[in-house]
């Protein structure tokens, strides 16, 4: 029966020993509370839930920023593409007020060749051509026209297409 004892103290003795060296090699945070806190099973269960957790988010994070970065150089494509839309936009632009400069010079340089045309007519023909004509067109060739040759082909239009010529003509933007 001594040898039992011996033996019990023994191991008792032992555990304690396992104990105290267990309880070194955990930290203050590891400890488990005295009062009956999580055992070392719920501990890992957590620790093991909040590693899974942990990784779920930094691939989430990883994917939103592989997205962001995609979605940066989308923009940054369309950006480009919208600047190059912008600047064939104003070359077609600037080609266009060329052209429409080119069209006014050519309008005006046959509206005076009519104003010439009409000046050598006489009054009364060119009276009854006019009277025919868009009033626009009618104005300008009257403006084209030296002043004694208007004056009669206006003297030779009825009433009304004279006072209708006279107003517009008279409302032109001296240039």
């Amino acid at each position: 029966m001594k040898r039992w004892r011996l033996y019990l103290v023994l191991m008792a003795g032992l555990l304690i020993g396992a104990h105290a060296g267990i309880a070194t090699a955990w930290s203050a945070d590891d400890q488990p509370a005295a009062d009956g806190g999580i055992d070392s099973v719920e501990k890992r269960r957590i620790l093991f839930s909040l590693q899974q957790e942990r990784e779920r988010l930094q691939a989430e994070y990883a994917k939103k920023e592989k997205n962001l970065q995609m979605r940066e150089i989308e923009l940054k494509t369309l950006q480009e593409e919208v600047d190059k839309k912008l600047s064939d936009l104003q070359q077609l632009r600037e080609k266009l007020d060329r052209l429409l400069v080119l069209k006014d010079d050519a309008e005006e340089k046959r509206v005076k060749g009519l104003s010439k045309m009409y000046e050598k007519m006489e009054p009364a023909k060119g009276a009854r051509l006019l009277a025919d004509l868009d009033q626009d067109l009618a104005v300008a060739i009257l403006a084209g026209m030296k002043s004694k040759s208007a004056g009669g082909v206006l003297g030779n239009m009825a009433a009304d297409d004279a006072a209708r010529l006279s107003a517009a003509y008279s409302s032109l933007d001296p240039r």
